[in-house]
C-alpha cells in the first residue's frame, strides 16, 4: 500500500502563515482581518470533532482543511511601522521605522486563546505610540519556532492525538501532546528570504535571520522571522491617534490538517508500528495562519 506523506511541508504551512500576518489597515478602514488580506489558500475548514465520521467532506486536490488548535506558542520580539521597506536589500534596516513594540527576552503568547497586544504603550517596552506619519510598511520580528497542540475525533470513536513520537504528528494514543515546527528555510536547500509576493490589500515578504538580527548563511543559524507588509494605502498616524492594538486568533485557521485521499493512504511506512490507514482521516498536523486584527485607537 502506498505511503503519503505530510501534503503540506513546513515552509508551505508558514507562507500561507505569512501571508495573514500583517494585513494591516489602510488608511480607508482602521481594522481588517487577516481572512480579507490574505490569498484563497486555507479556505476548507475542518467540521468541528466528534461530529462527521470522517474528512472526506472537507477533502480537496491538496487534500488539508483548517482547524483550531488546544495550543499555538510563538514568540514575539518586536513589531513596528516604517516609512520605507526595512528589508528592501535582503538585510533588516530599521532606520526608517519606528518600533511600537519591543520585548528583549521575548513574549510568549498562546495565541489559542486570543491574544491582544498593545502596540503603542506596551509596559515592557514603554515605546508609547509612533510619531505622526504616514508609514507605508510594517513588520513584524518573531521566533522562528511554534509549538502547537491538537486533537480530531470522528463519531465512530476514534481521536487523531498531535504527538512528536507519532508519523507526521498524529497518534492515536491519548493524551494531545505538544509538537514543535521551526522554520529554517522557505524553499529546497537554504532559501533566506521569501520575495515580495501581491496579496489582498498588499504586498508581502519575509526573511529568516539569526537570532542577532544579521544574514544566516544555513538553515541552523536561523533564529528570528522577520516579516513586512506594505499596504496599498499607508497606515496614517496624525494626532487624532492615541494609539495601537492587534488581536491575533487562531481559531478555524490555525491548524493544517493533511487528509488521507486514498484508500491506500497511511500516515507513514506501513511497516512502521506506529502508522495506521488515515483515509478521508487526519494524516498530518501542522501549522495554520494566526489572523490578526489592527485597530487605531482614537
Amino acid at each position: 500500500m502506498p505511503y503519503s506523506p505530510n501534503p503540506r511541508s513546513q515552509a508551505a504551512f508558514f507562507r500561507r502563515s505569512f501571508k495573514a500576518l500583517l494585513a494591516c489597515a489602510s488608511a480607508a478602514a482602521l481594522s481588517v482581518t487577516a481572512a480579507k488580506a490574505q490569498e484563497d489558500e486555507l479556505n476548507v475548514v475542518c467540521p468541528p470533532t466528534d461530529t462527521r465520521p470522517n474528512l472526506g467532506v472537507v477533502a480537496t486536490s491538496e487534500a488539508y482543511c483548517a482547524g483550531t488548535p488546544e495550543k499555538y506558542q510563538l514568540i514575539i520580539y518586536e513589531m513596528g511601522l516604517c516609512t520605507s521597506n526595512p528589508t528592501s536589500s535582503n538585510v533588516l534596516d530599521q532606520s526608517s521605522c519606528t518600533p511600537t513594540f519591543r520585548s528583549e527576552g521575548g513574549t510568549t503568547v498562546n495565541l489559542a486563546g486570543g491574544a491582544v497586544i498593545d502596540l503603542g504603550s506596551s509596559e515592557e517596552s514603554d515605546l508609547g505610540r509612533p510619531e505622526d506619519n504616514s508609514y507605508s510598511y510594517a513588520y513584524i520580528i518573531i521566533s522562528n519556532r511554534f509549538v502547537l497542540r491538537a486533537k480530531w475525533g470522528n463519531t465512530d470513536g476514534i481521536t487523531y492525538y498531535s504527538n512528536p513520537g507519532g508519523l507526521n504528528n498524529v497518534s492515536l494514543s491519548p493524551p494531545a501532546l505538544d509538537f514543535v515546527e521551526d522554520l529554517s528555510s522557505f524553499d529546497e536547500g537554504f532559501d533566506p528570504v521569501y520575495p515580495p509576493i501581491i496579496v489582498r490589500g498588499g504586498t508581502l515578504a519575509a526573511l529568516l535571520l539569526k537570532s542577532d538580527l544579521t544574514p544566516a548563511s544555513n538553515g541552523l543559524e536561523v533564529g528570528r522571522l522577520v516579516g513586512t507588509f506594505k499596504p496599498q494605502a499607508s497606515l496614517v498616524i496624525d494626532e487624532a491617534v492615541k494609539g495601537l492594538k492587534v488581536e491575533l486568533t487562531v481559531s478555524n485557521s490555525g491548524l493544517t490538517v493533511g487528509v488521507g485521499e486514498n484508500p491506500g493512504d497511511f500516515n507513514g511506512p506501513p511497516s512502521d508500528p506506529r502508522a495506521f490507514n488515515c483515509y478521508q482521516q487526519p494524516c498530518s498536523y501542522g501549522s495554520g495562519p494566526f489572523q490578526p486584527t489592527f485597530t487605531l485607537i482614537k
